[in-house]
């Protein structure tokens, strides 16, 4: 009986090392799905046009956008849950070109005021889209996409005379 009961030990010994490491892969797995998540910083990063620690940079054309009389183009940055910049100051009239990049997750870019959507697109991923305000005011821009909108993925855009 003692010899049975040697047996048993050494089979439970053999089998929780073997779930020790299973137990410890599932935890470096989540771990490593979890900063890759919660940190879209450590992704690969594009050119960035815009002050990183300014979320309320107004950006006009001095800002490193190309502009011409009748022509405008911002690069504009979408994450978990932000524009960069969230303002853009533009006229009435004038061709606006956005290049719009989404850092992580999946994004656009609306203005329903204006019937401007852009493409949705994925973390990563980039797109460019193109109008021309027919009127002046301050419009709300924002991410259409889940909840992002109410999560505070919103900015400005203003259309002077």
């Amino acid at each position: 009986m003692q010899e049975g009961t040697k047996m048993e030990e050494k089979t439970d010994n053999k089998m929780s090392p073997v779930m020790i490491l299973v137990i410890i892969v599932v935890v470096a797995l989540i771990g490593f799905l979890a900063m890759r998540v919660l940190t879209p910083s450590q992704q690969p990063e594009m050119t960035q046009t815009a002050p990183t620690q300014a979320m309320t940079t107004e950006v006009s054309p001095t800002a490193g956008e190309a502009m011409t009389e009748n022509a405008v183009t911002f690069d504009v940055e979408g994450g978990s849950f932000y524009y960069k910049p969230n303002e853009l100051k533009v006229k009435k009239g004038q061709k606006v070109t956005i290049n719009f990049k989404a850092v992580d997750l999946m994004h656009d870019f609306v203005v329903d005021e204006l019937n401007v959507k852009s493409d949705t697109i994925k973390g990563g991923e980039s797109t460019t889209f193109e109008f021309t305000p027919d009127k002046a005011g301050t419009f709300e821009f924002y991410c259409s996409v889940g909840q992002h909108r109410a999560n505070g993925m919103v900015g400005t855009l203003i259309v002077e005379e």
